[in-house]
């Protein structure tokens, strides 16, 4: 990443501590090795297939690279059986490298390979949608979320609740799909639970994974929104072009060269766009609506995504 597009401090989102019913979490912020380190407790995970880590290239901190078939981790059983036994919440970042039709795997606790097979699991799919399964008793629920949720090249949390009544998909804090669905959820020791891809190494998402979570009970929108954006700062300084010269951002850019301006709701869906020059001298947030939106800027050979709160 370009050093002169790295917004200041106070733009970069802090991330609350662990909740509770939090029976899961790999932060994935290993830098060498094939242990996967489970922060709350659990065993540690062991990672499969052409897997490779980024200490700095997580959404914060570092991430797991899959960059090829079968590049998955195997987690256990993870099974959930510390509460009630009928709610669930899986969470994640991630930052898909190529679109599919096929189902990409996020996180999966399958006895196969077939939708029929899958115990819980969130996927990539369609190119651009998300997908949630739950199995409660002999039946397997499914929820997809419509196309364009997702797109290549940028960090998306993803989040899906299970609370014995509904299914609900949440991309970066906004709900994007929900369904009903009653059913207590089983215990399947013998289902392995991987993420990157199912068990037998099939349906392997190509991206990076970072902050991955499995709660025993089902979050509440607020809730997924304290993951996405944490204590993120409740202001911007206003003219934007003011806190980018202050930073050096446009210093010693080419010739030529110029920074361009997105911004975008919390969906990634284009609110302003804008071009920002070394001479440029005004640039005000004032008409952005209320509530959360992603500051984009970039050049030909990079690009900085980071969330911000307008009050």
């Amino acid at each position: 990443m370009d050093p002169r597009l790295v917004l200041p401090l106070l733009l970069f989102p802090t991330f609350c501590p662990a909740q509770s019913d939090l029976v899961h979490y790999w932060p994935l912020d290993e830098t060498s090795g094939t242990t996967v380190t489970d922060l709350a407790g659990g065993p540690p995970g062991a990672l499969l297939g052409p897997c490779e880590w980024d200490p700095t290239g997580g959404h914060h901190a570092g991430a797991l690279h899959f960059n090829g078939s079968g590049a998955r981790v195997e987690m256990g059983p993870c099974d959930i059986t510390t509460g009630t036994g009928d709610a669930l919440t899986l969470a994640c970042w991630m930052r898909p490298d190529l679109a599919s039709v096929n189902e990409k795997m996020l996180l999966a606790k399958t006895t196969g390979n077939t939708g029929s097979d899958m115990i819980w699991s969130l996927s990539v799919v369609n190119v651009s949608a998300v997908r949630f399964r739950v199995r409660t008793g002999a039946s397997t629920l499914e929820l997809t979320s419509s196309p364009s949720s997702v797109l290549t090249g940028t960090w998306y949390h993803v989040a899906a609740t299970y609370d014995g009544m509904d299914l609900v998909l949440y991309v970066n804090g906004a709900q994007v799909a929900s369904m009903s669905g009653a059913g207590l959820l089983g215990y399947h020791p013998q289902a392995p639970a991987t993420m990157g891809s199912l068990s037998d190494g099939s349906q392997t998402f190509f991206g990076r994974l970072d902050d991955v979570r499995i709660y025993d009970r089902a979050l509440e929108q607020s809730e997924v929104i304290d993951l996405v954006i944490g204590s993120i700062a409740t202001s911007v300084p206003d003219p934007l072009s003011a806190l980018v010269h202050a930073n050096g951002l446009l210093t010693g850019l080419p010739p030529g060269v110029v920074v361009d301006l997105e911004v975008r709701d919390m969906l990634g869906r284009l609110e302003h766009r804008d071009v920002l020059t070394p001479s440029c001298t005004t640039y005000d947030l004032d008409g952005l609506a209320p509530g959360y939106h992603l500051i984009c800027l970039a050049t030909p050979g990079s690009r900085t995504v980071l969330p911000f709160l307008r009050p």
